[in-house]
């Protein structure tokens, strides 16, 4: 799409397709043996219902759907981590102390344990308004997780009625249906 857009659209003399980003599928193929372990040191108990959100804490990437979605399922035992850092950390913890999640919610802060997080949780979920090539969303799917998403371009690039649950960004009755499929 980007470059069909930039041959179009650019006044260059040659535009090039560049085949893009990618991960190590094997890094994510391996299963971890300690979930217990990992879930006791980010104070998750043992039988909750896992979520993880990977990205900024921005506008964009939209965690606040997330935190609405949960308080609207009103069960205790689903918890989200939330991997990133940023500019909205503070306005995302009160919004879920205002909606009375804080306890469910685990900011977890910049990680460099992506993978290994990904086989700790049940579902990965991806809000974001707007994406081009979503690695996070790449790595989840590499990790065999089941998905919920928005839909929008990138997501629906990869993401199908197959391959999990793509919902309005803005709706959060939608994506906390699509939490309690799972």
């Amino acid at each position: 799409e980007d470059f069909s857009l930039a041959k179009r659209k650019l006044s260059a003399k040659n535009v090039e397709f560049i085949p893009g980003v990618g991960i190590d599928i094997a890094h994510f193929a391996k299963d971890t043996d300690n979930k217990s372990q990992i879930r006791k040191a980010l104070g998750v108990p043992m039988n909750a219902f896992l979520l993880l959100s990977i990205g900024e804490l921005s506008k964009n990437k939209n965690h606040e759907i997330l935190i609405r979605a949960l308080a609207k399922l009103k069960n205790e035992d689903i918890h989200l981590l939330i991997a990133g850092e940023g500019i909205l950390q503070k306005k995302l913890m009160r919004l879920s102390k205002r909606f009375k999640v804080d306890k469910q919610i685990h900011f977890l802060g910049y990680r460099y344990d992506i993978a290994t997080l990904c086989h700790t949780v049940d579902l990965y979920a991806h809000p974001s308004y707007r994406e081009g090539l979503p690695v996070a969303l790449i790595e989840a799917m590499a990790s065999g997780l089941p998905v919920v998403c928005s839909d929008i371009r990138g997501n629906r690039d990869l993401i199908d009625e197959n391959g999990g649950i793509r919902c309005a960004p803005y709706d959060a009755d939608a994506f906390a249906r699509a939490i309690n499929f799972h």
